[in-house]
């Protein structure tokens, strides 16, 4: 546990007077208040050496209903030398710990002179009782010392690592194959090197009989901002007993420290089995070049998909989970519905005791990689790392595709004769509606329909702030249209990779997109055909070609299919085979979904669809409120678009009234905790978030407990009661 290396109480604030005219009611309690408009700072004098401590705690509170930006600082001679990231804080009812972390202290000469906590003004006002500054363990700092390693991200990319220290080393003995071939990925970061420190790994080699092969690799400042990678032959190794050795050596009298990571004997082989999955984010289902095959004019040109489709299966109702980026892939990569997840928004991670696709493959001896093409879907945002040797994905905001597939395609030729799991995740069909050229003119020839002083064509809260000016409602769908043609385009240099020749392939999406539908605008709220009906193709070698299945699945059981596919059935993993849609008596269940924010929850079989919404809602996409226990309901054989709402139609009450009860018998089956954890999001999550489309409630894990809750005083309530 961390030793305590001091206490600062700050001197109570005169202006308690103040703190009362902003609506603080100030405790019994010695605290600074800080008050005011704007950016605030508590700043106290210390005096302590450097090293004597690694961590600060703020006990503080803040008043007002916005979470607060916060950032602990410390000075030395009036500079500041260190000062951790703006990080979101709210505390809800009274004082908690704000927490910051130093390791980097270690390596730096003298003392500091102060310590202080600044905020960006969004509290109206802060208390704060004391600063603990603290010694933690070195191993606090470290992804681990041994075992199956954590996440650590130098540059854009993430690696499954272990700490390597310069007082001891790791090791490892085993009887090698034929054509063996040592990889590994090595890197540091500043807090474990120090400045101006150098270090060399040596990676050796033995076994009786045979001379022992050394490597040696620089540990430098350069190893911070990228990773490095070492390969060995050991094929004079075959069928010895070997030990393998890291070793980290320095002049330095301080202990240092680097990583390695991914580091694995493989046999190099031709023909190594690959399986890629594919997520084409905000991608309709109808919008593909398959979707409708006696269509004159298809609504995209989908080439390389369609040729995909046609070596395959091609799904024609497949469906989501739920209409939003990260509780949609947390679904897909665990196979088990947001009801029981629980991670219902794209800021409450996955913990790490869920188990993962990822990790399944990796105990099925894959060497397992993911390409995302958006900020929020990282480790660090999401969870969804776990059980991946690297993850590589933009440090804000999203990213072209083309450069997403150009790591792809290097990351593939590099991995030679291993096997391979592969997840590619493409964002280009998400909003703001920007296609490159010269996919922008595809579909709309003129010019872009933009002018501030003209009168908006919607409401004006309906218009997000990246349509600002619009003046005809059909241009961003035309552009959307353009968006998805270049995923096509992308996915086409993916397919004529050598390796994908002979993989098991699925490609599919997150969730779709709304033009206007429902009255829901440039967004994909709400649980309807054109937010949750989603592409799905399978191909694998052997597989039946150009075959088209209509049965309704659930885009969740992908997981389990590709093991399967991959000949892993032993690995447990939840889900259905989806090769049950291509039996001669297919026997379908129902799809459940859950939307966002726990707002909406769905029940649908092949014939009909009902939807309850869980609480009031409206948001910024919706032309409408949406109302507590209403309840939607469609006849899909007559309305696929789900357009006519029949749940006040006597003639359908009893139907309604059944799959109301069954919905609502899965809802309250839920598992009561999850999976999900809180975190504290910086200021460049917050940003990127919001520059996505992402804004508003997107903080906070799913409570616990029920998911729904009869109200017999309400009016949908008491009609289905009857």
């Amino acid at each position: 546990a961390p030793q305590s290396s001091a206490r600062f109480i700050p001197p109570e604030d005169a202006r308690i007077q103040e703190a009362r005219e902003a609506g603080v009611k100030p405790k019994r309690v010695r605290a600074a208040y800080l008050t005011g408009e704007g950016a605030k700072a508590l700043r106290i004098p210390c005096g302590l050496e450097a090293g004597s401590f690694n961590r600060v705690a703020v006990n503080v509170r803040n008043y007002g209903g916005s979470a607060e930006l916060l950032s602990v600082v410390l000075r030395k001679e009036g500079k500041v030398v260190a000062r951790s990231a703006w990080t979101a804080f709210k505390a809800r009812g009274g004082l908690r710990p704000f927490r910051a972390d130093f390791p980097e202290l270690r390596f730096l000469k003298g003392d500091i002179d102060e310590v202080g906590l600044e905020s960006r003004g969004e509290s109206n006002a802060i208390a704060v009782t004391y600063f603990d500054l603290l010694d933690a363990p070195v191993e606090e700092f470290l992804p681990a010392l041994e075992g199956m390693g954590a996440m650590v991200g130098l540059g854009e990319e993430d690696r499954c690592c272990v700490a390597l220290s310069s007082r001891s080393a790791l090791e490892t003995e085993r009887v090698l194959p034929d054509h063996a071939e040592l990889f590994c990925s090595y890197g540091t970061q500043p807090a474990l090197i120090g400045p101006g420190l150098n270090a060399i790994l040596q990676i050796s080699v033995e076994a009786e009989g045979v001379e022992t092969l050394e490597a040696h690799f620089a540990i430098n400042a350069q190893r911070t901002r990228s990773w490095g990678e070492a390969k060995m032959d050991l094929t004079a190794f075959a069928d010895k007993l070997t030990r393998i050795r890291f070793e980290l050596l320095t002049r330095s009298k301080l202990e240092l420290f680097c990583l390695v990571g991914e580091a694995a004997v493989s046999r190099r082989a031709l023909n190594a089995p690959t399986v890629l999955l594919v997520t084409s984010d905000t991608h309709r289902a109808d919008h593909m070049g398959q979707a409708d095959p006696d269509a004159e004019s298809p609504l995209v040109q989908t080439p390389n998909l369609d040729a995909l489709g046609n070596r395959g299966i091609y799904f024609t109702q497949a469906y989501a989970s739920t209409n939003v980026t990260n509780p949609s892939h947390v679904a897909l990569m665990t196979g088990t519905s947001p009801r029981d997840t629980r991670i219902l928004n794209n800021s409450t991670r996955l913990v790490s005791q869920a188990p993962t696709l990822a990790e399944a493959f990796q105990a099925g001896g894959y060497r397992t990689m993911a390409v995302l093409s958006a900020y929020h879907l990282l480790d660090t945002e999401s969870g969804l790392g776990q059980g991946f040797d690297r993850v590589n994905g933009p440090r804000r905001n999203d990213r072209d595709g083309k450069l997403s597939v150009d790591i792809l395609e290097e990351w593939v030729e590099q991995a030679g004769g291993q096997p391979l799991f592969v997840w590619l995740h493409l964002f280009d069909a998400h909003s703001p509606y920007g296609a490159p050229a010269p996919h922008d003119e595809t579909y709309w020839d003129g010019p872009r329909p933009f002018d501030k002083q003209a009168q908006p064509p919607l409401p004006d809260p309906l218009i997000p702030y990246f349509l600002k000016g619009l003046t005809d409602v059909d241009y961003p769908y035309q552009q959307y249209r353009g968006e998805v043609d270049y995923v096509d385009v992308q996915m086409g240099r993916v397919l004529a990779l050598d390796r994908m020749d002979s993989a098991v392939i699925a490609f599919t999406s997150d969730h779709g997109e709304s033009f206007g539908e429902h009255g829901v605008w440039w967004d994909h709220a709400d649980l309807y055909p054109q937010t949750v009906h989603v592409p799905l193709i399978l191909s694998w070698p052997g597989s039946p070609e150009g075959v088209r299945s209509t049965e309704f699945v659930r885009q969740i059981d992908i997981g389990r299919t590709l093991l399967d596919l991959a000949k892993l059935e032993l690995e447990t993993f939840p889900g259905r085979n989806l090769s049950w849609a291509l039996d001669e008596f297919p026997a379908a269940d129902a799809l459940f979904e859950l939307s966002a924010h726990g707002n909406v929850a769905c029940v649908q079989t092949s014939s009909w669809r009902l939807c309850i919404h869980l609480r009031n809602h409206h948001e910024a996409a919706l032309a409408e409120e949406r109302q507590k226990h209403q309840v939607e309901f469609f006849d899909l054989q007559r309305d696929p678009l789900c357009n006519q709402n029949l749940a006040r139609e006597a003639a359908h009450f009893a139907r309604a009234k059944r799959m109301r009860g069954q919905l609502i018998e899965w809802l309250r089956a839920a598992d009561p905790t999850g999976w999900g954890e809180t975190q504290a999001l910086t200021l460049e999550a917050l940003q990127s978030l919001e520059a996505m489309g992402y804004g508003g409630d997107e903080t906070g894990a799913m409570p616990a407990g029920s998911l729904y809750e009869e109200d017999p005083a309400n009016e949908w309530c008491a009609r289905f009661a009857r």
